[in-house]
């Protein structure tokens, strides 16, 4: 009968062990890297997305799959606010992101690290929602404003000043806000680089059609990430689906 306590003893692997193991043996540890490939600056998240023609490299287009399981696309964005407006269209300025991942597999020491980053369900928690997001026409409309004003009414006030106003920050961040994130269903999309303020003088189609009455969709919610400013397409795999 063995010695439970001779060095020729084995002790059992641990359930951890034996996880990761057999995603090892499944996938493959060289489909696994580094979790600082993903950057948001380097024109590709590393997970082999089919750019549309001319976006060297970044997508032109976010898609969505929403309520009823309505598909649609978006290739700007316009965020409102009391204090002023930012837009930007999306052309070669998306990049794509899978956020279905195993996460457990991130908290491990060291095997962690090779995992790229994911969206998390705290990063969606109702302390961080700071305003809605809406479709109008193929424009991602995020609505930070918080005064009794209308859209219509602030969008009309915003085209009556006469300069751009200040780069989009959020509170407690320490910059601007340099990149904008959708989770929507499995995936997610984030903008390279914020959007620039606004110019009054030259207001952009979709500020134009608020101040004129245009009809916005309700389809998510904002959330303040510092730097980065996070929205969530409903339905999501980050928000138990809601």
């Amino acid at each position: 009968m063995p010695n439970p306590a001779s060095p020729s003893h084995k002790p059992a692997l641990s359930r951890r062990v034996l996880l990761l193991s057999a995603l090892a043996t499944t996938v493959g540890l060289a489909s696994l890297r580094p979790a600082e490939a993903f950057d948001l600056r380097s024109g590709s998240d590393g997970r082999g997305d089919k750019p549309e023609p001319g976006g060297s490299g970044r997508l032109s287009k976010m898609l969505f799959r929403g309520q009823g399981n309505r598909q649609f696309g978006l290739t700007s964005v316009l965020v409102l606010d009391d204090s002023g407006a930012w837009y930007s269209d999306f052309t070669g300025r998306v990049l794509r992101r899978d956020e279905d991942r195993i996460g457990i597999l991130r908290d491990i020491p060291l095997v962690g690290r090779f995992f790229t980053p994911t969206l998390r369900a705290r990063d969606f928690s109702q302390a961080l929602q700071i305003g809605l997001v809406f479709q109008l026409e193929e424009t991602l409309l995020i609505d930070l404003h918080r005064s009794g004003r209308s859209r219509q009414q602030l969008s009309q006030a915003l085209m009556s000043g006469q300069e751009p106003g200040p780069a989009l920050s959020l509170a407690g961040a320490s910059g601007p806000v340099r990149t904008i994130g959708a989770a929507n269903q499995r995936i997610s999309y984030f903008t390279v680089g914020g959007p620039p303020p606004v110019n009054p003088v030259q207001p952009p189609k979709p500020l134009r059609l608020l101040s004129n009455g245009a009809q916005a969709r309700e389809i998510g919610r904002a959330y303040n990430k510092g730097e980065t400013l996070l929205t969530v397409v409903n339905p999501s795999i980050l928000t138990g689906w809601s």
